[in-house]
């Protein structure tokens, strides 16, 4: 799998064609399902032994709920199924739990209710509703809301039991083994939480999680960012939608705010406020929405834009000095909030998406810089091997390859590498025992440390704890993405490289 979804990366920065794009994409999408469905009888059998494997570690959760949302954007947007994101502002950002076991029940839940709810299925447009709030101080209540197809009490009854789908008929349009549910109640169940289901035939389903939601001792007392003083006006069509709990969103940030909604021309009235106001502009033709921008500037003294669009094509960003856009359905919080700091004053602007976009795609000169650096790569699967280097020579390295660590570590000696990237279970010597006599040759001789990032397929099974135990420095979980290769690497080699 990593080297199916290794070398579809690798075409895919290749330059292909439209009508080529399109099919490795339909290629990377069904590696992935594969996946899934591997992983889903893996953890299926371990289930089966008792063997089930959680971990309790500090987990940025707005990032991954986010994450989650982001992941399942192409599925939803097929499907024809709006999602509404709610994230309290009282959730805080990192809790201690298990963030690879957590991540595998909101994606296992958040995409039931998205397939579920297709329009196809429905014969209808539905929504899906993603809220996440705190039930106590150490405890959140995560809610799934679909308005999609739903179940009969029948159907319910039989809901966590293996290999059961909601659709059973020998004609079923909505696919899947049936046993991420199964999987998702143990996983609740071994991170301490609960989960209920409510559904009505035609009406939909909605699925409530009650989870632990500790923040690590380090965290307790860090206060978020104030608006206090921002002022903040929503300017939407006279029938326009409002994201959900929207105003509660901005109360709880401290944030001056009221709704605005207006045919094309607005009123004096309605829009005259105090300098510095930020609009957002919801979802409107773009004639509209310009024309609103220039009766705003004509009223207001120095307003702040934040344009919201639904269509995934329009750029997103930085637009001019004033001007941020965001995407809408689903709106992601932390993005609201960036903007409204950015264009607040609040916070210092950060790089611009250009920027981002110009990282993936090194210039000339940078290649030139990275092509004299020096990589080791430790892998002895031949498939493996020849995707981490293609991967590696698109991003502008020329890396050497050792089959085992005793391998590696005879080259180690005789070139100074600038990183080693080594997979951990190898023939002859692994990847934990090389680094270990690694960084005792390098106590034993006063050498530099050498960066060695782990490639593993068990990053969140146990082996990462063994590779920083071993001295290793970071790890990338298999199967390797070039946009995360490229991060790891560019973090221990600097951006200048």
């Amino acid at each position: 799998m990593n080297g199916m979804v290794g070398m579809i990366e690798v075409l895919k920065a290749m330059g292909p064609t439209n009508d080529q794009q399109r099919m490795l994409g339909i290629i990377r999408n069904s590696a992935f399902s594969l996946l899934r469905i591997i992983d889903d009888i893996l953890d299926t059998s371990k289930i089966e032994a008792g063997k089930l494997e959680v971990v309790s570690a500090p987990t940025e959760l707005r990032p991954l709920i986010e994450g989650v949302v982001l992941t399942l954007q192409n599925m939803s947007d097929d499907f024809d199924v709006r999602v509404r994101l709610y994230i309290d502002p009282n959730v805080p950002h990192r809790i201690m739990s298990d963030p690879g076991r957590l991540r595998q029940i909101l994606l296992n839940l958040f995409s039931n209710a998205i397939k579920y709810s297709a329009s196809e299925l429905a014969g209808r447009e539905c929504e899906v509703f993603f809220s996440v709030e705190m039930s106590s101080t150490s405890r959140m209540r995560v809610t799934i809301k679909d308005t999609g197809i739903g179940m009969d009490q029948h159907t319910m009854s039989k809901l966590f039991q293996p290999f059961m789908q909601a659709d059973p008929s020998s004609t079923r349009r909505v696919s899947g083994t049936g046993l991420g549910l199964v999987i998702t109640l143990r996983l609740v169940e071994r991170l301490g939480g609960k989960i209920s289901v409510e559904s009505e035939p035609n009406e939909g389903t909605t699925v409530t999680l009650d989870m632990p939601a500790g923040r690590p001792a380090e965290d307790i007392g860090k206060a978020p960012i104030s608006f206090a003083g921002v002022n903040v006006v929503w300017l939407t069509g006279e029938t326009g939608i409002l994201p959900w709990n929207i105003d509660t969103f901005f109360d709880a940030m401290g944030v001056s705010f009221r709704v605005v909604r207006s045919d094309e021309t607005l009123k004096a009235e309605q829009i005259s406020t105090r300098p510095n106001t930020i609009f957002i502009i919801a979802p409107n033709s773009p004639a509209t929405v310009s024309g609103w921008q220039e009766q705003i500037r004509r009223i207001n003294q120095s307003p702040k834009f934040l344009l919201l669009t639904g269509v995934r094509s329009e750029r997103l960003g930085r637009l001019q000095d004033d001007v941020i856009r965001n995407q809408m359905f689903p709106m992601l919080p932390s993005e609201i909030v960036r903007s409204i700091a950015i264009l607040s004053g609040k916070s210092p602007v950060e790089t611009d998406d250009d920027q981002l976009i110009n990282a993936e795609k090194p210039t000339q000169e940078e290649l030139e810089r990275r092509g004299k650096r020096k990589l080791l790569i430790v892998e002895d699967n031949e498939i493996n091997q020849i995707v981490l280097q293609k991967q590696l020579e698109l991003l502008g390295y020329q890396p050497d390859v050792a089959a085992n660590g005793k391998d590696a570590i005879n080259m180690w000696r005789t070139k100074s590498y600038d990183i080693v990237l080594s997979d951990c279970h190898m023939p002859i010597m692994d990847g934990f025992e090389m680094s270990r006599k690694i960084r005792d040759i390098e106590v034993q001789d006063k050498l530099n440390r050498t960066p060695i990032i782990a490639i593993t397929a068990n990053a969140l099974k146990g082996d990462a704890d063994k590779c920083f135990a071993a001295g290793m420095d970071d790890y990338i979980p298999k199967p390797i993405e070039i946009r995360t290769l490229d991060a790891k690497i560019t973090s221990f080699l600097g951006t200048t490289l």
